[in-house]
């Protein structure tokens, strides 16, 4: 009698094993061509806030700062009158206006040709270090490869998937992939095309025709 009901067990476990293997499944036929859907979204970079001094540099941050409008300064002109220093892009909003002033020294007519590069400036901004942008991610970058850090090559980078707008990190695609209503896919039973959404919702095991013929 035990032989009997074990028999019948295994058979009753088999016939659900057989029943599980029959559900279609939603089938991504390239899912390396879906990470081209997704969009990166650029973030808006305070780029002074992200500058890392070392413990006991004695040198401040306001001497990178440009004292006409308080950016940080990433590229700087000297007059040649008085040797003060701003950011090139005030310059050459000032060589554009009528009647160029120096900002400091108040002389007239400031050119391209009266305003020189300051390397020492650039020699000690060359070495500066700036935290990523991007939440959670910890590393440090000279302002030469920075940008390209922050928006090309984070992992944490945000990114929108292009079929559902869902933000997510850049190392979450692979995941967001499998899970993304809007994907398209097939139905491996009848190789019908369509999203997820509708192979959840009205495919699965409602209209499939070759899914039926199993019952």
């Amino acid at each position: 009698m035990d032989n009997y009901y074990t028999c019948v067990f295994s058979q009753a476990r088999y016939s659900d094993q057989q029943r599980e293997k029959q559900i279609p499944e939603f089938i991504i036929e390239n899912k390396k061509k879906c990470q081209f859907f997704f969009l990166p979204k650029y973030p808006i970079i305070q780029l002074e806030e992200q500058l890392v001094l070392k413990d006991g540099n004695e040198i401040s941050k306001d001497l990178f700062i440009c004292p006409i409008c308080q950016d940080l300064m990433t590229s700087v002109l000297q007059c040649e009158y008085c040797s003060n220093i701003c950011c090139f892009n005030c310059w050459e909003k000032l060589i554009s206006s009528n009647r160029p002033k120096c900002f400091f020294c108040r002389h007239y007519g400031i050119t391209i040709k009266k305003l020189h590069n300051n390397l020492f400036y650039k020699k000690i901004f060359d070495q500066l270090m700036f935290k990523c942008c991007n939440q959670d991610c910890n590393l440090m970058f000279p302002y030469d490869h920075y940008y390209y850090h922050c928006c090309n090559k984070c992992e944490h980078r945000l990114l929108s998937c292009g079929l559902c707008n869902q933000t997510l990190k850049y190392s979450k695609i692979e995941t967001h992939v499998d899970e993304c209503l809007k994907v398209d896919g097939k139905c491996s039973y009848c190789n019908k095309k369509m999203d997820r959404v509708s192979f959840i919702n009205n495919h699965h095991d409602k209209i499939c025709p070759k899914f039926k013929l199993n019952l």
